[in-house]
């Protein structure tokens, strides 16, 4: 599923990552490698979301988080 389907307070697992190699080389600066386990912290309609991951908070695009699939973690 895209990370924008996952709820708040559920922790899913980055399965890959899809988009141009501009977006790759900047959202994996940032921590957001398959494998990683985050944490949704705040998931509210059309606004920005918010993450947590490798032991860091970032907010991220609705848009660029549908570039971003990941299972659940039941």
């Amino acid at each position: 599923m895209e990370l924008t389907v996952l709820k708040n307070n559920k922790i899913g697992v980055i399965e890959k990552l899809k988009g141009d190699s501009h977006f790759l080389s900047r959202i994996i600066g940032m921590g957001f490698t398959p494998g990683t386990k985050l944490k949704m912290i705040q998931n509210y309609g059309r606004k920005a979301l918010i993450v947590f991951i490798r032991d860091t908070v970032i907010t991220i695009e609705r848009k660029e988080a549908n570039n971003i699939i990941l299972q659940e973690e039941c």
